[in-house]
């Protein structure tokens, strides 16, 4: 049995080869790209390779040149393997470098099996025929010849209308745009047989080019090209004029064509504006036809509705967006005033707290003073040890409305910031409940003080979702400024946050993520079981 190697792009296509190849006790070797290919030859040695024509890089046609330039490999036997609608260019690349055989995509098992036996050099025997049997057969042959190229155009067409309707479901459901262009560029390449392909968008109001996508093209070359101006020489009026050009095979300076000077020689090219009905946002093309020279009328069609469709969607995709973002930034409103509603009550509260219910205390401890004064002669201990009591609790309930009172509306955050406000709370929060806490931070990282109290109210949350839950014995709070952002980080060593429990995602959880939308902020949440839960708080600095 054989050593033969696959080399395709696509899983789905190597899997058919290797499970088909396999059980006829083949060995069977993979490869992604040309370039992967190149290397397990030189070093597996294949009997034969099966090799897509078009790849998003380097493509069958150089993949088999360069093996022909290898002396100790160039004998090896290749298989080029295409889309139906791609035959008759296949055959032409494959007589070009000596490739004996191609197969369509898609192909019958039977007719795998029967060209790789051949390639191999073991064609499959078939019964001897009589001489009738051979009359008839040619008979067959000369009368049908026509029909059966018309039946094998017609099959064509079916096929690249198939993989056309196909590749236009998939740009239609596409909402990122990176995704739409390079899925865009890549089928419309393999779709009409290119070389290379590329497509770029420019920001209407600029210019600048904000997305381009190349597809054939080796790695190093696309970093060479970088975001190239999109309204300059043919591609230029492309954009400009709303037309699709098609320019056919001639030696052409890319400089004159609007194509980046690292980009590969264009011979023959086929460009098409991404377009909508009243925005012209770049362009889509095409360079050097494989198999034959030029681009044909079918394939100008075939771009022209690809280049107006990926306009369409990708117009379609903005306005989603913008909706998604208006959407967005009315919830962050709603919810910033649904947190500044709530402060408010938090701040009347307090005040409430302290005009009524502290001054009331304040002059119960006065009375109490002046009775204490008034019955300092007096000799019953109880009604002394009652008088003290009583003293006690008015200072103890004194103290608790105080810290209710800095809990509501803290003070310390208002004149010393933020940190100072954390070290505080966190030092009642350890005092009543036992749990260790550690402070650190920049005492410069600040921000305004709306973002400032919703970090307050988070941390107050997250220590309070600690006290509950986690069964810690110590907390790490760290405040930290990168660039314009603020950063907000309580890690604590408890038994760990599981995605599947609800005990610690419910509404606390919810309530913080609330309070960070309504800055343009965004909760992180960190854990596993047994080994402590990390939260991160971003939000911006607002100026």
């Amino acid at each position: 049995m054989a050593k033969i190697l696959v080399v395709d792009d696509r899983q789905i296509n190597r899997d058919l080869i290797v499970s088909l190849l396999g059980a006829q006790g083949h060995q069977i070797l993979e490869a992604v790209d040309g370039h992967y290919a190149l290397e397990r030859v030189s070093s597996d040695r294949p009997d034969l390779v099966i090799c897509d024509v078009l790849m998003p890089t380097m493509d069958g046609y150089e993949f088999v040149r360069q093996l022909r330039a290898n002396p100790d490999v160039a004998s090896t036997k290749v298989i080029f393997w295409t889309a139906h609608f791609h035959e008759r260019e296949a055959k032409a690349l494959a007589l070009a470098v000596g490739v004996s055989h191609v197969l369509t995509k898609p192909s019958e098992p039977r007719d795998i099996l029967r060209v790789v036996d051949e390639a191999l050099g073991a064609r499959r025997s078939a019964p001897p025929s009589s001489p009738v049997e051979s009359f008839t057969q040619e008979q067959l042959r000369v009368v049908t010849e026509k029909l059966s190229h018309a039946v094998d155009d017609l099959q064509r067409a079916n096929q690249r209308l198939r993989a056309l309707i196909d590749l236009s479901l998939q740009l239609v459901s596409q909402r990122n745009p990176d995704l739409l262009f390079d899925e865009a560029c890549r089928g419309a390449r393999e779709l009409i047989g290119a070389r290379y392909g590329a497509a770029g968008v420019r920001s209407i109001e600029t210019d600048e080019t904000i997305h381009f996508v190349t597809s054939g093209i080796e790695p190093e070359i696309v970093k060479e090209l970088g975001r190239p101006v999109l309204v300059a020489g043919v591609l230029g009026e492309v954009v400009k004029e709303r037309r699709t050009a098609r320019l056919p095979f001639a030696p052409r300076s890319l400089k004159a064509l609007g194509l980046p000077a690292a980009f590969p020689a264009a011979d023959a090219l086929l460009a098409a504006p991404i377009v909508s009905q009243s925005t012209s946002y770049g362009w889509i093309c095409l360079v050097n036809k494989l198999g034959v020279t030029d681009f044909d009328d079918q394939d100008t069609q075939i771009l022209t509705i690809l280049a107006a469709l990926v306009g369409r969607s990708y117009e379609n995709g903005n306005v989603y967006r913008e909706a998604k973002r208006d959407a967005s930034e009315q919830m962050q409103v709603l919810a910033r005033r649904l947190i500044e509603a709530q402060d408010f009550e938090r701040r009347q509260l307090a005040r409430e707290l302290h005009d009524r219910a502290g001054q009331n205390l304040t002059a119960l401890s006065i009375n109490l003073d002046v009775l204490n004064a008034l019955i300092a002669g007096d000799q019953r201990l109880e009604l002394h040890s009652r008088l003290k009591d009583a003293m006690t609790l008015v200072a103890a309930t004194t103290d608790t409305l105080e810290n209710v009172m800095s809990e509501l509306h803290p003070p310390l955050l208002a004149e010393h910031g933020l940190l100072s406000a954390l070290r505080w709370y966190a030092k009642e929060f350890s005092q009543r409940t036992g749990i260790e806490i550690t402070i650190s931070g920049d005492q410069n990282a600040s921000s305004v003080p709306e973002s400032e109290a919703i970090l307050y109210r988070i941390a107050q949350e997250a220590l309070n979702n600690v006290a509950k839950h986690a069964h810690a014995k110590l907390v790490r709070i760290s405040l930290s400024l990168s660039g314009r952002e603020l950063t907000l980080s309580i890690a604590d060593d408890g038994i760990g946050y599981d995605s599947r429990s609800s005990s610690r995602s419910g509404r606390g959880i919810a309530t913080m993520k609330e309070r960070a939308l309504a800055v343009g902020g965004r909760v992180e949440l960190q854990g596993a079981p047994q080994k402590g839960t990390l939260i991160r708080i971003h939000v911006p600095i607002l100026n």
